[in-house]
């Protein structure tokens, strides 16, 4: 849908007959004025006028009114000295006369009103067009094409492309801006978005020209004419969030498939890559936390082996068991250390032995356990760690520290597929780091990046 205010005009280029329709044709109002219609060379023109809700034709006779917004539907004929046209396919002229001259432009001229239509304009006179396409086109380049006008009398505009029945291939360029002069040709350029190597595909093209609209079906055939890499970071096994004891790891398995691939398949080895493992986010910084280390200043008397828990320091999950000798508390079994325990004053309960009716059936006194504190630097050095290898049963442990940033660096480059192994100390809190599995190419701008979540 076109809508015209003032002075417009479509550039038709010369030709002496025409067909067009104008689907839907409306005006905004019917106070307003104008006229729409065809002109040529020395301002030479003949025009449909729209006056206040009247439709006059340019030889001023009234065929037909129209309301506010009222869609209806205008066609005609137009050969050299005569024109004939429709409204809703009924036909109001037969042979309406004009003088003759060469029409070059479709034009509409509005003063106080708007005019709505759905225009195509098509030459009456045949195009002996041809289109070519290659036999085969590169999956990660793109095909020129070619449009031949046979004509010795008629040229014309190709104003625009495209390709209907394929939404992974365009058309991305035409030469000369379109213009197709008498018995030559111009170039089109087809860019195929995606490509399945062997797959040949039935393309249907569809070219908007000052002739009318041209399709044309034509096939060509997906390959692999020039390197076209096909490297990927994939994950094997996730890397999950284990909430495991600390200093435990977590560790998941990646693979980088570098790949190259021709039409031929044969002579070509994958671009050489480093693998970084690089800190992105979390805490680091210095922390304290319970690592399972006590002092008993007061064995207490009248215990069993029950169990105990670890209170206060704004830490959670420390549990075990006292270790008793005749009733005195000799030591503890820890069972968890728990995490997050800072600097603050924290003190052992021992619990209770309870019947089965929740009696307590002992409970002894006098029991005086301090835990100690551990304090530790919680760096990406110290959580993270990394092995490469070109299979898994060659890992190697890379402990390449990359200048003053938080990364680890693979010491060598490679032009093959290899696997990649992190893994995540868990720490005395519950603070997570994240890092990023980094690929980069040494030979190109390529970089392949997954991000990883560390165990707590």
């Amino acid at each position: 849908m076109i809508t015209f205010s003032g002075k417009d005009f479509i550039n038709l280029k010369n030709d002496k007959a025409y067909t067009f329709t104008m689907r839907d044709t409306s005006f905004s109002n019917i106070t307003g004025s104008g006229c729409f219609g065809f002109s040529g060379a020395l301002n030479k023109s003949f025009n449909f006028k729209f006056i206040k809700g009247a439709l006059y034709d340019s030889n001023n006779n009234l065929f037909s009114n129209y309301s506010q917004n009222q869609g209806f539907d205008f066609s005609g004929i137009v050969d050299e000295a005569n024109y004939s046209y429709h409204i809703d396919g009924n036909e109001y002229s037969l042979g309406s006369t004009r003088s003759n001259y060469k029409i070059q432009n479709f034009f509409v001229e509005t003063t106080g009103v708007n005019m709505s239509t759905e225009l195509d304009v098509y030459a009456k006179e045949p195009r002996k067009l041809t289109f070519s396409l290659p036999q085969r086109f590169d999956v990660s380049g793109l095909a020129t094409g070619t449009i031949a006008n046979a004509s010795t009398v008629y040229p014309l505009d190709i104003f625009t492309g495209q390709v209907l029945n394929d939404n992974n291939f365009t058309i991305s360029s035409i030469s000369k801006t379109g213009h197709l002069t008498v018995n030559n040709s111009i170039n089109f350029v087809l860019q195929n978005n995606t490509g399945e190597v062997g797959v040949p595909y039935d393309l249907n093209l569809l070219f908007n020209t000052s002739a009318g609209d041209v399709t044309r079906f034509k096939r060509s055939k997906a390959e692999h004419m020039k390197l076209f890499e096909r490297s990927s970071l994939n994950q094997i096994t996730t890397f999950d969030v284990s909430g495991s004891e600390a200093l435990s790891s977590d560790s998941g398995r990646f693979f980088f498939d570098n790949r190259k691939e021709t039409f031929t398949g044969s002579g070509v080895v994958g671009d050489d890559y480093s693998v970084f493992l690089k800190y992105k986010a979390g805490y680091t910084g210095v922390t304290t936390g319970w690592a399972g280390a006590f002092s008993i200043s007061a064995g207490g008397s009248g215990y069993t082996s029950s169990p105990f828990t670890l209170l206060g320091g704004g830490g959670a999950g420390a549990t075990g068991n006292l270790l008793v000798n005749n009733g005195v508390v000799t030591g503890l079994r820890t069972l968890s250390v728990g995490e997050n325990y800072s600097g603050a004053s924290k003190t052992f309960r021992a619990d209770p032995v309870l019947g089965f009716t929740g009696n307590v059936i002992s409970s002894g006194t006098g029991l005086n356990i301090t835990p100690t504190d551990y304090v530790y630097n919680k760096k990406f050095q110290s959580v993270w760690s990394m092995k490469t290898g070109l299979t898994m049963s060659g890992l190697v442990s890379v402990t390449g520290e990359v200048q003053s940033m938080p990364a680890l660096s693979g010491l060598t480059s490679t032009n093959t597929g290899f696997f990649i192994v992190p893994q995540a100390n868990a720490y005395y809190d519950s603070m997570i780091q994240t890092a990023d599995i980094i690929v980069s190419g040494v030979t190109t701008n390529k970089t392949f990046t997954l991000t990883i979540t560390g165990v707590k």
